[in-house]
């Protein structure tokens, strides 16, 4: 999560302007928040919306806490030093400064800024997961575009990386794998959990007989199923099968293909080439199962 707060010291609790010297916070993390401060900056109209001018940051604060407090906040500012009455504004998501500036006056605002909050970290989650997902390039650079609208920090970060290091849209077509990352790791430490506290002799005896059976299980179940398809790659492709139906063909020449969208609103246009097993969303090069541009040239 991240958010900006303006805070206005104050002597007594008498109203204010916004614009007048204040205190810009920083807030990131979602239990374990770090709070950078700006001090002695106020807000100003440039004429293209409020602008903060301050100071370089001076502090940084780190606390845990598992219901947001507004209190706990000016309460660790206070630790700092500053003294006297607190007036807290905090930026709307997705907002500019002047029309996104609302007051804080009770902890029950502060949570409903949170979760607020919260809602836009999950958002810009989920866009990531989008950008790195993407498997062709013109998607990519479009979901990046949004993600600049949003958070041009995040992007900026996210652009500095090679993205052949994180994003299908620049992977090879050498590995045929449609997973970003795995958790075999994971998911064998969780099983060996009640040997990893045995001697290191009895611990790999107790892999060892473990592997010897599992790869037993596997083998006979293998021996049983009847088919040609593996059962969730077979999920998987009925899933695209069903999806191939909202797009139509037209034939180019010999076993190339121009598929488009029976929405017309979308206005995405792939070419899929049969006897090379390519298309140019890249998916079926990726992972080595026909996308559903594929599927709706073959069908």
């Amino acid at each position: 999560m991240f958010l900006l707060l303006f805070v206005r010291w104050l002597n007594t609790s008498s109203a204010a302007e916004i614009n007048s010297t204040g205190t810009l916070l920083e807030v990131m993390g979602d239990s374990d928040f770090t709070i950078k401060v700006h001090p002695g900056g106020k807000f100003v109209d440039s004429g293209h919306g409020l602008e903060y001018l301050g100071e370089m940051v001076v502090e940084d604060l780190h606390f845990d806490v598992h219901e947001w407090s507004l209190q706990e906040i000016v309460s660790q500012l206070k630790q700092l030093g500053y003294k006297g009455y607190a007036r807290v504004w905090y930026k709307e998501p997705v907002m500019d400064l002047k029309s996104g500036l609302r007051e804080i006056k009770s902890d029950g605002d502060a949570m409903r800024m949170a979760r607020k909050a919260y809602g836009c970290g999950t958002v810009l989650r989920d866009l990531i997961l989008s950008i790195a997902k993407a498997t062709y390039v013109e998607e990519w650079e479009r979901r990046m575009n949004q993600l600049k609208e949003i958070n041009r920090d995040c992007y900026d970060k996210l652009f500095a990386l090679d993205p052949k290091l994180w994003t299908k849209s620049h992977f090879t077509f050498l590995a045929k794998s449609d997973m970003l990352m795995n958790n075999i790791s994971k998911a064998f430490n969780g099983r060996i959990l009640e040997a990893r506290d045995k001697p290191i002799l009895t611990m790999f005896e107790w892999i060892r007989c473990y592997l010897m059976i599992r790869f037993t299980e596997k083998k006979k179940k293998a021996e049983r199923y009847e088919g040609s398809v593996l059962p969730k790659p077979k999920k998987r492709l009925d899933i695209i099968v069903v999806r191939a139906m909202e797009w139509q063909v037209k034939w180019a020449r010999d076993l190339k293909f121009e598929v488009h969208h029976k929405n017309r609103m979308i206005m995405e246009k792939f070419v899929v080439d049969l006897m090379a097993g390519r298309c140019s969303c890249r998916f079926w090069g990726l992972c080595g199962m026909p996308c559903l541009h594929a599927c709706c040239a073959i069908f």
